[in-house]
């Protein structure tokens, strides 16, 4: 199941309703499905993560590419920005020469000893690489894939206050942090992705 318009990462003020219907939705649907039925759920950015570590899905799709979201087919595909994954953040951002300054920046306003201080300068540092096409996917299916396995390792009982503690960090992290560039529009905030995504883990 996917809501095919669904893009969980902009941050929009909807969604703190919207992601709460698709998880009811997900409890109606496995109400009435035989017990034996398997679900997929996706593929979103985090959503699909957040239903399945709640045994609300029996599997997270997971979309490689521009978008991590559902393309019907058929329907023109937009081409997409270059971006890149924030991982301590637990999002992406389309990849600028305003991003490259915004590491720099938040460098800076970041605690001693913060693991995020390597991650930004190894960033900043490889940053022309990252305006590859390519090499941005590759760099954010890399996370994406490390971030999954963190929870795919645990207990299906464990995973979701898992995935609250792992957004909740990144959600303070966040908080500390000065504003994205604006190509993120309504997810300026560095901690809104993984705000709204841990307010449905449990």
């Amino acid at each position: 199941m996917v809501d095919a318009s669904l893009s969980d990462q902009n941050g929009t003020s909807t969604f703190d309703k919207r992601f709460a219907a698709l998880r009811n939705l997900h409890e109606e649907l496995n109400a009435l499905l035989p017990e034996r039925a398997f679900t997929i759920s996706g593929p979103y950015w985090g959503m699909n993560i957040v239903l399945w570590a709640r045994q609300l899905s029996s599997f997270a799709a997971i979309g490689l590419g521009n978008s991590y979201k559902y393309n019907i087919p058929g329907t023109p595909m937009q081409a997409g920005n270059v971006r890149i994954a924030l991982p301590s953040l637990r999002r992406w951002a389309t990849a600028s020469a305003k991003l490259k300054q915004w590491l720099a920046t938040s460098v800076s306003k970041l605690a001693p000893g913060d693991k995020a201080i390597t991650e930004f300068q190894d960033l900043e540092k490889n940053f022309s690489k990252m305006l590859v096409q390519a090499n941005g996917r590759v760099q954010i299916a890399s996370f994406y894939k490390s971030w999954f396995g963190k929870f795919a390792s645990l207990p299906a009982s464990g995973r979701a206050l898992a995935l609250y503690q792992d957004l909740s960090s990144a959600y303070v992290l966040g908080s500390t942090l000065p504003d994205l560039p604006d190509d993120e529009k309504t997810s300026r905030k560095p901690g809104r992705v993984a705000q709204q995504l841990m307010l449905n883990c449990l």
